[in-house]
């Protein structure tokens, strides 16, 4: 009886070990939608407010696609390069926010994807962790959207959080920072290897926020970070936002009018894989 109950357990453990994976691992598939000419997007909040999708498929020639979601963290930007197909072209974040921001304020609500779990586990996510971020996403749901909502148009930007949280936040030698880095730049080394064409949007901060940074004590991670990341891309290009009025929701994040600008130079995409950097015209 004893053996038949050891074997049932191991039978039933052995299944579940291999087809909860595996119906997730089909999920995924109906999960990611697929198009003629189909752009993927991903990134944090400052892509879901800074680019204008609607306006994209109804100008452009390229459908898009977007898994950006507020708060996203290196587990969803690894699973979004497990689901986007060989040869695609992507759009994604190069965002230090993504970086600073602590784990526990990081959304990490994708799908379960075990590579992505394993590759969280080799840099220094605790089990707990790890599992934390598995049991959030056991509940499926659409991955992928054709439209956002944007934050309103203002003459002046909201003021919360205080700049004295960034101060705290850039001030501190954050321990999981390089864990992180290694996260994002294996993320870039997946998309590389699928032969995707990568373009990297570097979104602007406040000028408050850019001063912040240059006096940071991350000011020396941050700048590796960029060498890191740069050596994924074969050009780097400026797009130059006017700012006669103001294009800013807060010192993160763009308003629609900053969003629209983005996405009208976004009309012509790269032929190769490109970081754009997105700058203003003046400081605020």
């Amino acid at each position: 009886m004893k053996s038949f109950l050891k074997n049932t357990i191991l039978f039933l453990s052995l299944g579940c070990f291999f087809i909860v994976p595996g119906f997730y691992w089909v999920s995924s598939k109906i999960i990611t939608p697929k198009a003629k000419k189909a752009v993927y997007i991903w990134g944090d909040s400052q892509m879901c407010q800074g680019i204008d999708i609607s306006y994209l498929n109804a100008k452009e020639k390229y459908k898009f696609f977007s898994s950006a979601q507020h708060g996203a963290g290196v587990y969803d930007f690894l699973v979004f390069t497990e689901l986007v197909p060989v040869n695609s072209t992507v759009i994604i974040s190069n965002s230090r926010l993504v970086l600073i921001r602590p784990k526990s304020r990081d959304k990490n609500y994708s799908i379960i994807n075990i590579p992505s779990l394993l590759a969280l586990l080799r840099n220094n996510y605790s089990f707990r962790e790890t599992a934390l971020i598995a049991i959030k996403n056991l509940e499926l749901h659409w991955h992928f959207y054709d439209k956002y909502s944007h934050y309103t148009n203002s003459d002046s930007i909201k003021k919360n959080p205080p700049l004295s949280a960034f101060e705290d936040l850039y001030n501190n030698k954050l321990e999981y920072l390089g864990d992180k880095e290694n996260l994002y730049v294996e993320g870039l080394q997946k998309l590389k290897d699928k032969n995707c064409k990568i373009i990297a949007l570097a979104f602007p901060y406040h000028s408050s926020i850019t001063e912040i940074e240059k006096k940071s004590l991350l000011k020396a991670d941050l700048e590796k970070f960029d060498t890191r990341v740069g050596d994924f891309f074969e050009e780097e290009k400026t797009l130059l936002l006017q700012d006669s009025v103001n294009i800013f929701y807060d010192r993160t994040h763009l308003n629609e009018r900053g969003a629209q600008q983005v996405s009208e130079g976004l009309n012509q995409l790269p032929s190769k894989s490109t970081i754009i950097n997105i700058v203003t015209g003046k400081k605020l």
